[in-house]
């Protein structure tokens, strides 16, 4: 797993992380990609002819093309089709660029041919209109973005769409600059209570704290505590070969704009995918399902760090979270939705949440009402909660696979869900200064 670690926090009281930028996927426009069909048929040719050309380099390696090759087609050609502006641009500019970009250039030419002939009245005279004109035409702008954005913020929003709500908060909060975001240095504390005072210093904490996270050894379980558990018949079904209509609605169901890993491939990309390039990735997926080794972009990813409550110059008040390869994480969604039958099969009927149609929220409905039919008829009542300390960064894997086993895993699946957890590495790097370390404990999440 490679975690690139740029130190940056807004102007807001928002929250943060620390960012994982890669040098992928900030040049391209993926919301662009998604929504315009002309940019969407643009990439599915441009892939298309990509893949032809890498073909015709050697007719004979149609089904011998890495998994890291396929993804440098798909982002060539992304990139061709749907270029983002490296400017940072805000977002009432972006509404109204079709106005504004015109004006602009209008406006430039109106320069030039002043300075170019100075002697020329009328010319003069069309330089001091044009910016008028701009001026006008940004503050309209501003004026029709900060209605749009007020337009979210009533009740209705809140009580059917409050993500976009939400999100319309923050814009207006924001304000008219609040795509500027404010870089600042961070110093994380040393063991002797000083604090880092180089990227060096600072990378060589985060690294020492995350070996240890990722790969604790303080905690140890009974083997013997198997034997509990009876052996259940094989799910022999589990093992079938993964189908074209069972890897396409892995791709349908993954989220939009959502950080890819490294090799910048997102699933707005695996959407837009040409049937060619398509079957190329299925067919990938499947020789890995099939026995074949795993590509080496799936035993890495981005760690992206989440703070916590609590002093942050401490690293134990951030939250790594691993960014898989998209299409690992394709691969992780079949192998859920073949797991949930096992869940059924033997799985809690009180258990909320990690399965389809009942979730934490259905949970806290259930405690909630009985609190309130128990104080309606004034009853006290007592609860317990319980939480289990770093419960998913000390799951150890020799006693997950043999767990899976004692359900009824067959072998094949168990084999795919070892590969995903073996030789994982961690790149932390910080500036221009790298570090690896290996994954051995816990769930990627």
């Amino acid at each position: 797993m490679a975690l690139r670690l740029n130190l940056f926090f807004p102007t807001t009281k928002k929250k943060d992380h620390l960012s994982t930028a890669t040098p992928h996927y900030p040049t391209v426009d993926w919301a662009h990609l998604r929504t315009n069909p002309v940019a969407h048929a643009k990439f599915q040719t441009l892939a298309a002819d990509l893949y032809h050309q890498e073909l015709r380099k050697d007719p004979n390696q149609a089904l011998s093309i890495s998994f890291a090759r396929l993804s440098e087609i798909t982002m060539a050609a992304v990139k061709k089709a749907s270029p983002l502006d490296r400017r940072n641009r805000p977002d009432w500019f972006r509404q109204a660029a079709t106005v504004l970009v015109p004006l602009i250039e209008h406006r430039n030419a109106a320069f030039l041919a002043a300075v170019s002939t100075p002697a020329n009245p009328t010319l003069r005279d069309h330089l001091h209109a044009t910016p008028r004109d701009l001026r006008f035409a940004v503050r309209h702008a501003k004026q029709a973005w900060l209605e749009g954005v007020a337009a979210n913020l009533h009740t209705a929003a809140f009580r059917h769409q409050p993500k976009h709500a939400w999100e319309a908060v923050t814009r207006f909060m924001a304000g008219y600059n609040g795509h500027h975001r404010a870089t600042l240095s961070h110093a994380f504390c040393k063991a002797d209570g000083t604090c880092a005072g180089t990227d060096q210093e600072n990378l060589a904490i985060l690294a020492s704290h995350f070996t240890k996270v990722f790969n604790r050894t303080d905690v140890t379980f009974d083997p013997t505590i198997l034997d509990l558990i009876p052996q259940c018949p094989l799910i022999h079904d589990l093992d079938d070969p993964i189908t074209s209509d069972e890897f396409q609605e892995a791709i349908d169901q993954l989220a939009n704009y959502k950080a890819p890993g490294s090799t910048g491939v997102t699933a707005e990309a695996l959407k837009c995918l040409p049937p060619i390039l398509h079957h190329a990735f299925l067919s990938v997926v499947q020789g890995a399902w099939n026995g074949d080794a795993f590509a080496p972009e799936w035993h890495q990813a981005i760690l992206r760090c989440l703070p916590k409550k609590g002093d942050l110059t401490l690293p134990n008040n951030w939250r790594g979270i691993c960014l898989q390869d998209m299409v690992t994480r394709v691969l992780s969604s079949i192998i859920t939705r073949r797991l949930h039958k096992v869940l059924r099969l033997h799985g809690t009927a009180t258990q909320f949440g990690s399965q389809p149609g009942r979730g934490c929220i259905d949970g806290l409905f259930c405690v909630r009402s009985l609190l309130q039919i128990r104080r309606y008829h004034n009853q006290a009542t007592w609860c317990l909660f319980l939480d289990l300390v770093k419960a998913y960064d000390t799951i150890q894997h020799k006693l997950l696979f043999a767990i899976l086993g004692k359900l009824g895993v067959p072998p094949n699946l168990r084999r795919v869900i070892a590969a995903l957890y073996t030789n994982v590495m961690l790149q932390i790097s910080l500036g221009k200064h790298r570090k690896t370390i290996p994954y051995g404990v816990g769930v990627k999440h």
